[in-house]
């Protein structure tokens, strides 16, 4: 299960951390209990882009930090592997998101979609080794 959830929740000044676990997991706690595998795929930081105007962008920046660090600790306390989007190289050019400002556009989807194949990936690699390791 691909989970991409949060970003209007940080652009709020009321962004509660606790809350927001909470919902995260009451959402994919049961999917993953059923053998789901979770996949959150963390937002790019559109603070950091110098698209949010600067008396905004250093709260905006700090919630999206909380939200990244949120959504990968739901992450591994189910088993999921996190997409870590929100510190990749291209996070800073604005040339990612799309005219409104909010969405990514082609390019930052084709940059989230070309990190979450290598994070796959990985995640592949990483169960092929565990099926071939030897029996202790």
């Amino acid at each position: 299960m691909i989970v991409s959830a949060g970003g209007n929740d940080a652009l709020r000044r009321s962004f509660d951390d606790e809350r927001f676990g909470a919902d995260l997991t009451s959402i994919v706690g049961p999917l993953v209990a059923q053998g789901v595998q979770l996949v959150p795929i963390g937002l790019f930081d559109l603070a950091r882009s110098g698209l949010v105007p600067d008396p905004y962008a250093g709260p905006v920046a700090e919630r999206f930090d909380r939200l990244d660090a949120l959504t990968g600790r739901v992450a591994a306390e189910h088993g999921g592997v996190h997409v870590g989007n929100h510190a990749h190289p291209l996070v800073a050019d604005p040339g990612i998101f799309a005219g409104d400002r909010i969405p990514c556009n082609a390019r930052g989807h084709a940059t989230a979609a070309a990190n979450l194949a290598r994070t796959l990936s990985s995640l592949l690699t990483r169960s092929e080794a565990q099926d071939t390791a030897p029996l202790e």
